[in-house]
């Protein structure tokens, strides 16, 4: 199977060329490196060119670039990575081809994706990491994303309609549910490496609590909230810590200024199943602390017929409703106010 790799990026020359170092050194032919670019002004698009790389132009916006590489794209099979990505094992793609050709034989629509290790020494890593790491092997509801990788077919992916452009972002979470409701999904042999830059500025269990919102709220179909989103986040600095109260208060405001009440109760609900739903999550923890598979293990097999009772959606409802609106919201509200306040100060002519 040819193969051809989309990387999309924007301003990435601290990291691709490692990448391209790294797939240079794999052991299968690589047809073509698409360079997916969004407008980069780091020179970005010369380096690339400079080494004979395709350039595929497009609007920025993961989704549209990559749409933009796999339509220039001439391989039987497509691999999207990001640029941040670290690949060690020489023979890592000609595993998984060669594992995404046998399970072709078997499913009409299948797609593989990596496991995740992130790119620091394990003294550095907290359980979080831990968990994200093992997460990264699952091919549950949500469990995949960009970072691990799409290893695709061109027909398939063309079948399914390309990445969604609807968003400047969870393009890959579209693209994974869609792939889930038409296909498989199948981890791929062997394991990726992926920056953990920005958990290291962001902190990372502000970006755990930003990502379940995101998840969440795109779930619940709020989707006014994405289309003001950008602008929140063009204002985050990205050499300090994420700053969440400017997304509470997005989302507070939309769902007041932009719902009715009982458009926000059937929202919420949604929002509440979500979180239940992924109640699994919980036990999966427990089984990072712990170093033990038994938990998830005997969830699955016990506690998950029990907990989708209906009334437990409600349940979870009204505490997601208690800790997001009242107890998240409050704590980095306070937490944060020293912050605005200096960049208030700091902003004023002197």
């Amino acid at each position: 199977m040819s193969l051809s790799v989309i990387i999309p990026t924007l301003n990435e020359m601290h990291f691709l060329p490692r990448l391209i170092s790294d797939l240079n050194s794999q052991e299968c032919e690589i047809q073509e490196i698409i360079i997916a670019d969004g407008g980069s002004t780091d020179g970005t698009d010369l380096w690339a060119k400079g080494l004979g790389l395709r350039l595929a132009g497009g609007s920025s916006g993961r989704g549209a670039q990559m749409n933009a590489g796999a339509k220039v794209a001439t391989g039987e099979t497509l691999l999207f990575l990001h640029s941040d990505s670290t690949i060690t094992d020489p023979t890592l793609l000609k595993r998984a081809l060669a594992y995404l050709h046998d399970q072709q034989e078997h499913f009409e629509v299948v797609a593989g994706h990596f496991s995740l290790e992130f790119d620091c020494p394990n003294s550095q890593k907290t359980i979080a990491h831990r968990f994200a790491e093992k997460k990264s092997s699952f091919n549950r509801q949500n469990s995949v994303n960009g970072d691990q990788g799409l290893l695709i077919s061109a027909q398939v992916f063309k079948k399914l309609g390309g990445y969604s452009e609807q968003f400047h972002f969870l393009e890959d979470q579209a693209m994974c549910e869609l792939i889930r409701s038409r296909g498989k999904w199948v981890t791929l042999p062997g394991v990726l490496l992926t920056s953990n830059r920005r958990f290291e500025v962001e902190g990372i269990y502000r970006r755990f609590i930003l990502a379940s919102m995101l998840m969440g709220i795109y779930s619940a179909g709020i989707f006014r909230f994405f289309e003001k989103a950008p602008q929140v986040y063009a204002n985050q600095d990205q050499t300090h810590k994420l700053m969440l109260t400017p997304f509470f208060e997005l989302i507070w405001g939309v769902l007041k200024n932009d719902y009715s009440f009982w458009e926000r109760v059937k929202i919420w609900f949604r929002f509440g199943r979500y979180v239940h739903h992924h109640d699994w999550q919980l036990f999966h923890w427990l089984d990072t602390i712990l170093g033990t598979r038994f938990w998830l293990k005997t969830f699955d097999k016990y506690l998950v017929y029990i907990s989708r009772i209906f009334i437990w959606d409600l349940i979870v409802t009204v505490l997601a409703y208690f800790w997001f609106r009242l107890v998240l919201t409050t704590y980095f509200k306070l937490n944060e106010r020293g912050v605005f306040m200096a960049k208030n100060v700091t902003s004023k002519p002197q």
